[in-house]
């Protein structure tokens, strides 16, 4: 629940739908995620002309966008299950324990493509250096 103005209440169809509760006013957390994906998409068109390897932008925007979802769910308040007794288990939600999953997967991969690119990078930058040979 919050007090904020921009708080939004849910109709009883959406309480019987998703179980979100009908008096309190809620975060818009659904607002709050396209507008931090509508910033994404910007920074994303920037990394695109920018990028040193293939598949740069998509490991991008993974990583992002688990980090973002796993801000977000903190205030959402919507009753969803738990997976194998994870949620209770840790205290977070099954989109934080999946956004962490494929954060980390992301960050990995993105760090070992890039050394890879810089590697290649200075390679081709010494062969451009050294004189050919007559």
């Amino acid at each position: 629940p919050t007090n904020l103005p921009w708080g939004v209440r849910f109709t009883e169809l959406g309480h019987e739908v998703t179980g979100v509760p009908i008096d309190a006013k809620l975060h818009p957390t659904q607002l709050y995620e396209s507008f931090a994906m509508l910033i994404v998409f910007f920074f994303l068109l920037w990394l695109h002309k920018r990028k040193k390897f293939s598949g740069q932008v998509i490991l991008a925007y993974a990583l992002i966008y688990a980090t973002v979802r796993f801000l977000i769910e903190f205030v959402r308040d919507d009753p969803r299950g738990d997976i194998l007794g994870l949620t209770t288990l840790t205290g977070l939600s099954t989109s934080q324990i999946i956004g962490i999953i494929v954060g980390v997967g992301a960050l990995i991969t993105l760090l070992m493509r890039w050394r890879r690119a810089n590697a290649a990078e200075a390679v081709a930058e010494s062969a451009d250096a050294t004189p050919a040979r007559v």
